[in-house]
């Protein structure tokens, strides 16, 4: 049988932040289909509220656009979000304020109150 080579740990070459042992035909999620994965976009639900304060989370303090402000480990993390840092473990549980399973931050009525958070949010929803 022997060895086989599929990448090496922690390389991703073609930038798709997906590490490159985990091989190709993966593709990240986009909740709200615009092109841009969750995993780089600030408002993955895009309902006008940045996923970071959506998250549960205290990372975004006072500031409002929806980028920490705080030191960033080599995993990509807020350091000041993680038990230890670097180690991938949040310090806080993401929210799911309505409890149906859907995060709030990929969720467009996270309390599912029939309105829909980017009309919370004071914006306007077409």
């Amino acid at each position: 049988m022997g060895n086989q080579t599929f990448g090496q740990l922690n390389v991703d070459s073609n930038n798709d932040g997906i590490d490159d042992l985990f091989g190709t035909g993966i593709t990240a999620a986009d909740s709200d289909g615009d092109g841009v994965p969750n995993y780089l976009d600030l408002d993955s639900d895009n309902d006008g509220i940045f996923d970071i304060i959506e998250s549960g989370s205290t990372g975004n303090g006072s500031n409002t656009n929806g980028i920490t402000v705080n030191p960033v480990g080599s995993n990509g993390l807020d350091n000041s979000l993680e038990t230890t840092i670097d180690n991938g473990i949040l310090n806080y549980t993401l929210a799911d304020t309505d409890g149906d399973g859907i995060l709030n931050y990929i969720e467009t009525d996270s309390d599912d109150d029939d309105c829909n958070d980017v009309k919370e949010a004071g914006f306007t929803d077409t």
